[in-house]
């Protein structure tokens, strides 16, 4: 598993902003203990920007109510525990969700990025899959790994960077050994 902001990780986000890729995030992972206001409103406003200019969903065992009012209103893809929308009959995992929800956006590549306990969401990812684990590196599936809710806001900046066609942003400290 290398990190998300090594060299390695660097090109795989550079490729993963080319073509029709869906950025999807695992709630429950992101907002596990109540962030900081103030990083709750940046990680908010940076994914209503990165919502602006890309496909992004967000995943959750909440109920999609629940979801749709602690969320920027312009992403479009939010799946709760309830399942609606319903993108299949009967009810999914989250890993099921993401896969409808590329098969539905038609994005050929998907940037997941959640925590490799929560779910086997990561175990036999399909190759288009960009898998980024939150925590430090382990034993795990997941491709590539940031230490923390705070660097996937990290990771949000230098996805709009790429989108927006910079690349000025300062990567975070290196990972604890």
């Amino acid at each position: 598993m290398d990190y998300l902001f090594s060299e390695t990780g660097s090109q795989a986000l550079d490729y993963a902003v080319v073509g029709r890729t869906l950025f999807a995030f695992d709630f429950d992972e992101l907002w596990r203990a109540p962030p900081p206001p103030e990083r709750a409103a940046e990680l908010r406003h940076a994914l209503r920007q990165l919502a602006s200019q890309a496909r992004v969903a967000v995943v959750s065992s909440q109920p999609r109510a629940s979801l749709l009012a602690q969320l920027p209103d312009e992403i479009r893809y939010v799946v709760g525990r309830d399942g609606e929308p319903r993108l299949t009959d009967g009810p999914l995992s989250k890993r099921e969700a993401l896969a409808a929800v590329q098969q539905h956006s038609r994005c050929g590549a998907m940037v997941v990025v959640s925590k490799a306990h929560a779910e086997p969401l990561f175990d036999d990812a399909p190759s288009d899959w960009l898998t980024v684990q939150i925590g430090a590196p382990g034993p795990g599936p997941a491709r590539y790994f940031v230490n923390d809710a705070n660097e996937v806001t990290a990771l949000l900046h230098a996805l709009l960077a790429r989108l927006g066609g910079t690349r000025a942003l300062t990567p975070p400290a290196r990972p604890a050994a």
